[in-house]
């Protein structure tokens, strides 16, 4: 898990069932042990383990060879993001089992445009950082291309697959409701996810009404614009009655892996308004359809013009359905395995 995670810190945003619903399907094939750091989750197929240290730090560290007694039977070890994998790569080495890190998205990338001032010295140390990360595995999942590409040297010849998020396509799907917003927004309200170009977008267009879903530091002067009505906390299951509500999402981040909430929208039939990033173009290019603003007078007046097509929805629906993710992932591991004790 990642570093300072858990399923219980998810469910505090609102996207706890997300992960729950994935380690279900996970553990249909695998008996899954999830390394977390705070709580455990019962009643369900999967084993949630409690953290013995509070301090995150010690833990991570601590955690790996306090469980390395108990869980000798493990075949292969997957950390979640590449923040926090040494706990992974140091269990898998004391088993002797391979090492996945999953990849979501660019950590160094993130942690610079979130954390900008640190100067060239600051910038080399954190791009060291990851290296020396990324290079401990044995093999590797991207959440998309663009991300791959981003690795590709550090990886050399290494294993990989691209699989992208997995989502329940029986929640989010498309409804007849009526309309109440031209644009919904799911995501953290920091400048990094471009909520100040989206507040910008508002302001300058009165007539259109928008849906803003998040909280973090923009909420007051995202509040204060009439056109706005702003909800903190939507839990993941409850979010397509808010997405039918909607014509379009739209999302002008600054820098995306693989965008859980703007995929979902499109999953409930909205139409994509989306940032020129490679993740945004990745998904416009794969759907079949969407716009791609360079700036925020490249964002459409008229949403009522915006029109998706049946067809090409449906396959993006079954490409992203989370049955078939999980079962693409299994395979992965499954070939990692085999290769491994070969």
């Amino acid at each position: 898990m990642l570093l300072g995670s858990s399923i219980h810190r998810l469910n505090s945003i609102g996207s706890g069932s997300r992960e729950v619903e994935y380690y279900d399907k996970l553990s249909s094939s695998f008996q899954v042990n999830i390394f977390g750091y705070t709580g455990t989750i019962r009643d369900r197929k999967f084993n949630d383990i409690a953290p013995r240290i509070r301090n995150k730090w010690l833990y991570s560290i601590w955690g790996p060879l306090y469980y390395y007694g108990k869980y000798k039977q493990v075949r292969i070890v997957r950390a979640k993001q590449l923040w926090g994998c040494w706990s992974g790569w140091m269990f898998a080495r004391l088993i002797g089992c391979p090492f996945i890190i999953r990849c979501g998205y660019v950590w160094a990338d993130s942690f610079l445009n979130n954390r900008g001032g640190i100067g060239r010295i600051g910038s080399i140390l954190i791009k060291a950082i990851e290296n020396t990360l990324i290079q401990r595995a044995d093999a590797y999942i991207f959440a998309a291309e663009h991300v791959q590409k981003k690795y590709s040297k550090q990886i050399g010849v290494k294993k990989y697959s691209i699989i992208p998020n997995g989502y329940n396509t029986e929640y989010f799907t498309v409804k007849s409701t009526t309309k109440k917003y031209d644009y919904v927004y799911v995501g953290r309200l920091i400048e990094l996810k471009g909520i100040d170009l989206i507040l910008d977008v508002a302001q300058s267009r009165p007539e259109a009404k928008f849906l803003v879903i998040g909280d973090g530091p923009y909420r007051e002067k995202i509040s204060e614009c009439k056109n706005v009505e702003i909800i903190s906390h939507v839990q993941n299951h409850e979010l397509p009655k808010y997405f039918n509500e909607s014509t379009a999402v739209i999302s002008l981040s600054r820098t995306e892996g693989n965008p859980k909430a703007t995929i979902e929208g499109i999953l409930c039939g909205l139409y994509p308004v989306l940032s020129d990033i490679p993740a945004h173009q990745e998904i416009v290019a794969q759907l079949g359809y969407g716009t791609i603003v360079e700036d925020i007078a490249g964002v459409p007046n008229k949403v009522d013009e915006l029109k998706i097509d049946s067809e090409l929805l449906e396959k993006f629906r079954i490409q992203n359905d989370q049955v078939a993710v999980v079962n693409k992932e299994v395979q992965f591991m499954t070939v990692v395995i085999n290769e491994f004790q070969s």
